[in-house]
Protein backbone atom coordinates (compact mmCIF):
# COMPACT_ATOMS: atom_id res chain seq x y z
CA UNK A 1 0.00 0.00 0.00
CA UNK A 2 1.20 3.35 -0.73
CA UNK A 3 2.38 6.07 2.28
CA UNK A 4 1.98 9.62 0.19
CA UNK A 5 1.32 11.01 3.42
CA UNK A 6 3.17 9.51 5.64
CA UNK A 7 0.77 7.17 7.39
CA UNK A 8 -0.04 3.83 7.69
CA UNK A 9 -3.75 2.86 8.59
CA UNK A 10 -4.78 -0.86 8.68
CA UNK A 11 -7.27 -2.73 10.64
CA UNK A 12 -6.85 -6.64 11.77
CA UNK A 13 -10.28 -8.98 12.47
CA UNK A 14 -11.44 -12.38 11.71
CA UNK A 15 -12.42 -14.23 9.36
CA UNK A 16 -15.47 -13.97 7.57
CA UNK A 17 -15.77 -10.62 8.76
CA UNK A 18 -14.74 -8.77 5.12
CA UNK A 19 -17.26 -5.55 6.25
CA UNK A 20 -14.84 -5.19 9.15
CA UNK A 21 -17.72 -4.32 11.80
CA UNK A 22 -16.77 -7.17 14.12
CA UNK A 23 -18.79 -9.89 12.30
CA UNK A 24 -16.63 -12.53 13.06
CA UNK A 25 -15.93 -15.76 15.70
CA UNK A 26 -12.41 -15.75 16.00
CA UNK A 27 -10.45 -15.26 18.97
CA UNK A 28 -6.68 -15.67 19.49
CA UNK A 29 -2.88 -14.16 19.42
CA UNK A 30 -1.16 -12.95 17.07
CA UNK A 31 1.57 -10.22 15.84
CA UNK A 32 1.98 -8.15 12.73
CA UNK A 33 4.50 -7.06 11.07
CA UNK A 34 5.32 -3.94 9.28
CA UNK A 35 7.69 -3.33 6.13
CA UNK A 36 7.92 0.37 5.20
CA UNK A 37 9.95 1.35 1.12
CA UNK A 38 11.15 4.25 -0.07
CA UNK A 39 9.97 5.73 -3.61
CA UNK A 40 12.53 3.28 -4.92
CA UNK A 41 11.28 0.50 -3.23
CA UNK A 42 14.42 0.24 -1.08
CA UNK A 43 13.83 -1.10 2.63
CA UNK A 44 14.00 1.87 5.04
CA UNK A 45 11.89 0.57 8.20
CA UNK A 46 10.76 -2.42 9.79
CA UNK A 47 8.77 -3.01 12.93
CA UNK A 48 6.54 -5.15 14.83
CA UNK A 49 4.00 -4.22 17.04
CA UNK A 50 4.67 -7.20 19.56
CA UNK A 51 1.71 -9.71 20.67
CA UNK A 52 -1.79 -8.55 20.25
CA UNK A 53 -4.91 -10.53 21.37
CA UNK A 54 -7.98 -10.95 18.48
CA UNK A 55 -10.99 -10.98 20.95
CA UNK A 56 -14.75 -12.57 18.79
CA UNK A 57 -16.66 -9.87 17.28
CA UNK A 58 -13.54 -6.74 17.45
CA UNK A 59 -11.88 -5.56 15.14
CA UNK A 60 -8.09 -4.35 16.12
CA UNK A 61 -7.11 -0.99 14.47
CA UNK A 62 -3.81 0.38 13.61
CA UNK A 63 -2.43 3.77 12.82
CA UNK A 64 1.06 4.86 12.37
CA UNK A 65 3.29 7.70 10.35
CA UNK A 66 6.31 9.23 10.18
CA UNK A 67 7.21 11.92 7.59
CA UNK A 68 10.74 9.48 6.40
CA UNK A 69 7.74 7.45 4.75
CA UNK A 70 6.06 10.32 2.60
CA UNK A 71 5.85 9.10 -1.07
CA UNK A 72 6.88 5.68 -0.14
CA UNK A 73 5.07 2.14 0.20
CA UNK A 74 4.74 -0.67 2.73
CA UNK A 75 3.77 -3.89 3.60
CA UNK A 76 2.04 -6.05 6.47
CA UNK A 77 1.68 -9.11 7.14
CA UNK A 78 0.46 -11.48 10.30
CA UNK A 79 2.38 -14.09 12.10
CA UNK A 80 -1.08 -15.99 13.77
CA UNK A 81 -0.47 -17.58 17.03
CA UNK A 82 2.78 -16.63 18.69
CA UNK A 83 3.45 -18.56 21.43
CA UNK A 84 1.71 -17.78 24.65
CA UNK A 85 3.47 -17.57 28.13
CA UNK A 86 2.62 -19.27 31.39
CA UNK A 87 4.29 -16.66 34.22
CA UNK A 88 1.20 -15.58 36.87
CA UNK A 89 3.09 -13.98 40.18
CA UNK A 90 0.97 -14.53 43.11
CA UNK A 91 1.70 -11.94 46.47
CA UNK A 92 0.40 -13.20 50.24
CA UNK A 93 0.25 -10.52 52.78
CA UNK A 94 -0.06 -12.15 56.47
CA UNK A 95 -0.58 -10.39 60.10
CA UNK A 96 -3.13 -7.12 58.75
CA UNK A 97 -5.50 -6.10 61.06
CA UNK A 98 -9.46 -7.18 59.80
CA UNK A 99 -11.59 -4.90 59.00
CA UNK A 100 -8.86 -2.38 57.14
CA UNK A 101 -9.33 -0.69 53.99
CA UNK A 102 -7.56 -1.56 51.40
CA UNK A 103 -6.27 -0.52 47.43
CA UNK A 104 -4.29 -2.62 45.45
CA UNK A 105 -3.07 -1.56 42.12
CA UNK A 106 -0.83 -2.00 39.37
CA UNK A 107 1.58 0.28 37.74
CA UNK A 108 3.88 0.95 34.92
CA UNK A 109 7.26 1.93 35.89
CA UNK A 110 8.61 1.80 32.20
CA UNK A 111 5.62 3.28 30.48
CA UNK A 112 5.11 0.46 28.02
CA UNK A 113 1.33 0.58 27.99
CA UNK A 114 1.90 -3.31 29.57
CA UNK A 115 -1.76 -4.66 30.46
CA UNK A 116 -2.43 -5.81 33.55
CA UNK A 117 -5.08 -8.52 35.14
CA UNK A 118 -5.30 -8.14 38.95
CA UNK A 119 -7.02 -11.08 41.04
CA UNK A 120 -7.59 -10.98 44.40
CA UNK A 121 -8.04 -14.37 45.81
CA UNK A 122 -9.50 -16.55 49.57
CA UNK A 123 -7.08 -18.26 51.74
CA UNK A 124 -8.42 -21.22 49.97
CA UNK A 125 -6.85 -20.27 47.02
CA UNK A 126 -10.44 -18.87 44.86
CA UNK A 127 -10.29 -16.44 42.78
CA UNK A 128 -12.82 -14.42 44.34
CA UNK A 129 -12.53 -10.88 42.32
CA UNK A 130 -10.58 -9.16 39.72
CA UNK A 131 -9.87 -6.39 37.65
CA UNK A 132 -8.44 -4.98 34.51
CA UNK A 133 -8.81 -1.55 33.59
CA UNK A 134 -9.89 0.04 36.58
CA UNK A 135 -6.61 2.10 37.52
CA UNK A 136 -6.46 3.19 33.79
CA UNK A 137 -3.71 3.28 31.18
CA UNK A 138 -4.58 -0.54 30.82
CA UNK A 139 -3.52 -1.17 34.94
CA UNK A 140 -6.05 -2.58 37.98
CA UNK A 141 -7.25 -1.64 40.89
CA UNK A 142 -9.33 -3.04 43.74
CA UNK A 143 -10.87 -1.62 46.74
CA UNK A 144 -11.87 -3.71 49.83
CA UNK A 145 -11.35 -4.44 53.15
CA UNK A 146 -9.08 -6.69 55.22
CA UNK A 147 -11.01 -10.07 55.85
CA UNK A 148 -11.27 -11.86 59.45
CA UNK A 149 -8.11 -14.02 58.78
CA UNK A 150 -6.03 -10.65 58.41
CA UNK A 151 -4.66 -12.16 55.09
CA UNK A 152 -4.61 -10.67 51.57
CA UNK A 153 -3.54 -12.72 48.14
CA UNK A 154 -3.23 -11.25 44.96
CA UNK A 155 -2.29 -12.21 41.57
CA UNK A 156 -1.00 -10.41 38.36
CA UNK A 157 -1.22 -11.56 35.58
CA UNK A 158 -1.60 -10.54 31.60
CA UNK A 159 -4.87 -9.46 29.68
CA UNK A 160 -6.92 -11.98 28.32
CA UNK A 161 -5.84 -14.60 31.30
CA UNK A 162 -9.12 -14.12 33.21
CA UNK A 163 -8.87 -17.59 34.52
CA UNK A 164 -5.34 -16.95 35.92
CA UNK A 165 -3.92 -19.25 34.15
CA UNK A 166 -1.00 -17.73 32.91
CA UNK A 167 -2.74 -17.88 28.89
CA UNK A 168 -1.61 -14.40 28.07
CA UNK A 169 1.05 -12.48 26.00
CA UNK A 170 2.17 -9.34 28.22
CA UNK A 171 5.39 -8.92 28.77
CA UNK A 172 7.64 -6.51 30.64
CA UNK A 173 7.91 -4.48 33.92
CA UNK A 174 4.89 -3.66 36.24
CA UNK A 175 4.63 -2.25 39.85
CA UNK A 176 2.07 -3.61 42.58
CA UNK A 177 0.82 -0.98 45.28
CA UNK A 178 -1.25 -2.11 48.57
CA UNK A 179 -2.17 0.82 50.60
CA UNK A 180 -3.51 0.13 53.78
CA UNK A 181 -6.04 3.06 55.30
CA UNK A 182 -5.65 2.36 59.28
CA UNK A 183 -6.89 5.66 59.79
CA UNK A 184 -10.23 4.42 59.53
CA UNK A 185 -11.28 1.22 60.64
CA UNK A 186 -14.40 -0.76 59.66
CA UNK A 187 -17.12 -1.21 62.50
CA UNK A 188 -15.54 1.44 64.50
CA UNK A 189 -18.73 3.44 64.74
CA UNK A 190 -17.85 6.01 67.02
CA UNK A 191 -14.24 6.62 65.43
CA UNK A 192 -11.89 6.25 68.37
CA UNK A 193 -9.29 3.95 65.83
CA UNK A 194 -11.10 1.13 68.20
CA UNK A 195 -13.81 -1.73 67.93
CA UNK A 196 -15.31 -1.59 71.65
CA UNK A 197 -18.26 -1.33 73.57
CA UNK A 198 -18.79 2.30 72.53
CA UNK A 199 -19.17 0.76 68.70
CA UNK A 200 -22.23 -1.15 70.05
CA UNK A 201 -23.65 1.57 72.31
CA UNK A 202 -23.46 3.71 68.77
CA UNK A 203 -25.22 0.47 67.10
CA UNK A 204 -27.55 -0.30 69.81
CA UNK A 205 -29.02 3.43 69.91
CA UNK A 206 -29.70 3.68 66.14
CA UNK A 207 -30.58 0.04 65.51
CA UNK A 208 -33.43 -0.02 62.73
CA UNK A 209 -33.29 3.03 61.90
CA UNK A 210 -32.46 5.35 58.84
CA UNK A 211 -28.50 6.64 59.94
CA UNK A 212 -25.12 6.01 58.11
CA UNK A 213 -22.60 4.78 60.59
CA UNK A 214 -19.22 5.59 60.66
CA UNK A 215 -16.87 3.33 59.16
CA UNK A 216 -19.95 1.29 58.18
CA UNK A 217 -19.42 -1.49 55.75
CA UNK A 218 -18.97 -0.49 52.14
CA UNK A 219 -20.13 -3.45 51.11
CA UNK A 220 -23.39 -3.77 53.32
CA UNK A 221 -26.36 -5.20 51.92
CA UNK A 222 -28.49 -1.97 53.03
CA UNK A 223 -26.41 0.93 53.35
CA UNK A 224 -27.90 3.54 55.23
CA UNK A 225 -29.86 1.36 57.44
CA UNK A 226 -28.76 0.20 60.84
CA UNK A 227 -29.51 -3.59 61.18
CA UNK A 228 -28.21 -7.50 62.30
CA UNK A 229 -25.58 -7.51 59.52
CA UNK A 230 -23.97 -3.89 61.28
CA UNK A 231 -24.12 -5.79 64.87
CA UNK A 232 -22.00 -9.37 63.30
CA UNK A 233 -19.94 -6.72 61.91
CA UNK A 234 -18.75 -5.10 65.15
CA UNK A 235 -18.88 -8.69 66.70
CA UNK A 236 -16.43 -9.95 64.17
CA UNK A 237 -14.41 -7.31 64.53
CA UNK A 238 -14.56 -6.46 68.08
CA UNK A 239 -11.23 -5.50 70.10
CA UNK A 240 -9.54 -4.71 66.81
CA UNK A 241 -7.64 -1.04 66.72
CA UNK A 242 -5.48 1.34 63.99
CA UNK A 243 -3.00 3.95 64.71
CA UNK A 244 -1.28 6.87 63.25
CA UNK A 245 1.61 7.35 61.07
CA UNK A 246 3.44 7.77 57.64
CA UNK A 247 4.40 5.33 54.94
CA UNK A 248 6.61 2.12 54.32
CA UNK A 249 8.31 1.01 51.20
CA UNK A 250 9.39 -3.01 50.39
CA UNK A 251 11.95 -3.19 48.15
CA UNK A 252 11.80 -4.90 44.63
CA UNK A 253 13.20 -8.01 43.01
CA UNK A 254 9.83 -9.88 42.60
CA UNK A 255 10.21 -13.89 42.08
CA UNK A 256 8.06 -15.30 38.68
CA UNK A 257 6.00 -17.72 41.11
CA UNK A 258 4.00 -20.20 39.29
CA UNK A 259 -0.13 -20.66 38.18
CA UNK A 260 -1.05 -21.81 41.61
CA UNK A 261 -1.67 -20.21 44.93
CA UNK A 262 0.59 -21.69 47.00
CA UNK A 263 3.20 -18.12 47.41
CA UNK A 264 5.15 -17.59 50.30
CA UNK A 265 3.37 -15.31 52.97
CA UNK A 266 5.26 -11.59 53.46
CA UNK A 267 4.54 -10.91 56.82
CA UNK A 268 3.99 -6.99 57.23
CA UNK A 269 3.48 -5.08 60.67
CA UNK A 270 1.18 -2.34 60.32
CA UNK A 271 3.71 -0.39 63.12
CA UNK A 272 0.40 2.00 63.95
CA UNK A 273 0.09 3.45 60.36
CA UNK A 274 -2.69 4.71 58.40
CA UNK A 275 -1.39 4.45 55.11
CA UNK A 276 1.06 1.24 54.65
CA UNK A 277 2.37 1.14 50.91
CA UNK A 278 4.28 -1.96 49.60
CA UNK A 279 5.65 -2.03 46.18
CA UNK A 280 7.04 -4.49 44.05
CA UNK A 281 8.48 -5.12 40.59
CA UNK A 282 8.30 -8.19 38.24
CA UNK A 283 7.79 -9.23 35.03
CA UNK A 284 4.68 -10.80 33.13
CA UNK A 285 6.24 -12.84 31.01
Amino acid sequence: MPTNSGSIDFAVSGYDDFDFIGAHLESGNYEVFIDVYDFSEELIDSFSNGPQMLEEGFVDEYSYSNVDWIGGSYDVYISNGPAIVTDIDFFTFTGLTPGTPIAARTSDPDELEIDTLLGWFNNLGELIYFDDDEAGDFLSLIEGVVPEEGQLTFAVTGYGDEEFIGQHSQSGAYGLELELNSASLISDYDGNRIVDAADYTVWRDHLAQSFSLTNENPTAMTPGIVDEEDYALWKSYFGTSSGAGSGVAIPSAAPLLPAVPEPASLSLAVLGLPLLVWRKVAVVR
